[in-house]
């Protein structure tokens, strides 16, 4: 891990096993010199007071972020790309299909963006989002023809 945390920070691990964000607090910094170059681990104590677990970060296939804002950048930035993949393929079958081009999409408007953050802002699985997403960009009788 190449980041550098204090210790008593607050951590956040974006699980893709659990599909959400667990926080942690690094209790633990141990750095380990060796021949063939140095390196640093963590020790980061997830989970309630009686019921946490300490978990090395070396163990764990996780990303963890020093802040809920750089993790929250992150998942944006990936739902993006997410999205302008799904347009892309929309394009594509358009022109496969149909032998016809789509219209460039314009940005949203601010309305349109907080709307769509604010549908968004409490999905806790792939399959919600999934779910939301269809629902923002499908009207009811799309959904019948893609299902």
């Amino acid at each position: 891990m190449k980041k550098n945390f204090e210790i008593g920070q607050l951590v956040y691990i974006l699980s893709d096993k659990k599909e959400s964000i667990i926080p942690g607090i690094v209790v633990e910094k141990a750095i380990i010199e060796t021949l063939s170059g140095n390196s640093v681990s963590w020790k980061m104590k997830i989970g309630p007071e009686g019921n946490a677990q300490i978990i090395n970060t070396n163990e764990i296939n996780s990303e963890i972020y020093g802040s809920l804002e750089e993790a929250s950048n992150i998942l944006r930035t990936r739902l993006n790309d997410y999205i302008q993949q799904l347009v892309v393929q929309a394009q594509n079958r358009s022109l496969d299909w149909y032998k016809k081009e789509s219209v460039a999409m314009k940005q949203p408007d601010e309305a349109s963006s907080a709307l769509i953050k604010q549908q968004m802002e409490n999905v806790t699985s792939k399959e919600e989002f999934r779910d939301r997403l269809k629902e923002l960009m499908m009207s009811p009788e799309q959904e019948e023809i893609v299902e």
